[in-house]
């Protein structure tokens, strides 16, 4: 058996003792090439085990003091209106309908659950 390149989705999940499934991985890795946020160097493999990314930092240092302001944007990219939604629904207020059909259906579904 060939050793994975660590560089690769395999490789990584290798690394961190299987505490990552490589498919998420890849499908992550693809999402931030999407989103123009990662490169893709080299594709391949079962399920694209042995596909390759790598993105760059151009400023570490300010990277390391925004920590927390890059996961949340990488996080919104990678995993859409669900993580933000979720992030901000103490503070939120969410939008019931645009119309009185909209409303009333709403309260018909309502009604029905509550039995």
């Amino acid at each position: 058996d060939e050793k994975p390149n660590e560089k690769s989705v395999r490789g990584f999940c290798e690394k961190n003792n299987c505490q990552y499934q490589p498919v998420p991985v890849n499908r992550i890795c693809k999402r931030l090439c999407d989103c123009n946020q990662m490169d893709i160097i080299r594709s391949g493999g079962v399920l694209g085990l042995d596909s390759n990314y790598v993105s760059i930092i151009s400023n570490k240092e300010l990277y390391k003091t925004q920590r927390n302001r890059f996961k949340y944007y990488f996080n919104s990219m990678v995993y859409g209106f669900d993580y933000i939604y979720d992030l901000y629904k103490e503070i939120v207020i969410p939008v019931v309908g645009e119309s009185k059909k909209a409303i009333v259906a709403l309260q018909l579904d309502l009604s029905s659950k509550m039995v």
